[in-house]
């Protein structure tokens, strides 16, 4: 029949066209898995799509089970319309056998740890020889991270223009204007003294805050691949299982040490509850229960 003819690219189109209202996260996050289910099946009709050549597939795809579930959503989504507009029978992605999805521990680095992963950040130039690289060029990057739990990509997308000065509670402080973000909410991060030293502000406001030694902005990908691992490995910290994102959890462990109540960090994070942070975090702020209990005893009068 003519519906025979339809083509896994076809339906890929069409599953794309289903995702267009979801936040644009989860929109970079399916085209980027149908890209790959288009390489591998795209020109291949729908009916001839077999379960056994697709779990083949599947368990030969040298990726993580996160990205796994994503392809096999994204070519079980395209079936689905397939059987729907009954172009096949069944789904031959109904009974996939996938890897459980790996759940990230928070990883809290200390303050000698994360000087040991910025020390060893070199950038290079376009060679990539020995007597170009540049020492700890990407130190003040990780150190940012470090110190406002800004996530990689929002790193990445900020320019010289979202570090403002300004005046809050009559005291001058600096901010950063996070608006590129997860959430989709824009929100404002306090930025230390100290880190705005670390910085190059003195470029147009429109210039990437963070740029490669060539001049170009970050690429998140790019920089896991090319600074981050190999930091990582030159100070001796490659074998624990260490993720960028591990600085965004440092950032709010040292900021609860400090004393920050929930609200203060729910706002540094850009959680949309104080829920999530406590969902997250709540257990770092239990260590001060005896600090709680000490200032408590200060306050007994022992003359009655």
């Amino acid at each position: 029949t003519p519906k025979s003819t339809v083509t896994v690219n076809q339906l890929l189109d069409e599953w794309l066209a289903s995702k267009a209202r979801l936040k644009p996260k989860s929109v970079e996050a399916a085209e980027d898995a149908a890209v790959a289910v288009r390489a591998k099946w795209g020109n291949m009709l729908a009916a001839d799509v077999d379960s056994a050549d697709v779990q083949a597939w599947l368990n030969a795809e040298p990726c993580s089970p996160s990205r796994l579930h994503k392809l096999s959503q994204c070519l079980g989504g395209c079936m689905t319309i397939a059987v729907r507009r009954k172009v096949i029978d069944q789904s031959p992605c109904a009974n996939l056998t996938l890897p459980a999805e790996e759940a990230h521990e928070p990883i809290y680095l200390s303050t000698k740890q994360v000087a040991a992963i910025a020390s060893n950040a070199h950038g290079w130039g376009r060679d990539r020889r020995l007597e170009s690289r540049l020492d700890a060029y990407w130190s003040p990057m990780i150190w940012f991270m470090a110190t406002t739990a800004v996530r990689i990509g929002e790193c990445c997308a900020l320019d010289v223009g979202s570090i403002t000065r300004r005046t809050v509670r009559g005291k001058k402080v600096w901010r950063v204007r996070v608006v590129v973000s997860k959430t989709e909410k824009p929100r404002d991060v306090p930025v230390s003294a100290e880190m705005i030293a670390l910085l190059d502000l003195e470029r147009p406001a429109s210039d990437p805050l963070f740029v490669t030694p060539l001049g170009h902005r970050v690429l998140k990908d790019s920089f896991r691949a090319r600074v981050w691992q190999r930091a990582l490995t030159a100070a001796k910290l490659g074998d624990i299982g260490l993720r960028i994102h591990d600085l965004r959890h440092t950032a709010i462990s040292w900021a609860i040490a400090d004393g920050a109540d929930v609200k203060m960090v729910q706002l540094m994070a850009g959680h949309r509850s104080a829920k999530t942070t406590l969902d997250v975090y709540g257990h770092l702020w239990e260590g001060g229960l005896d600090d709680i209990s000490a200032l408590m005893g200060k306050r007994v009068d022992r003359r009655n």
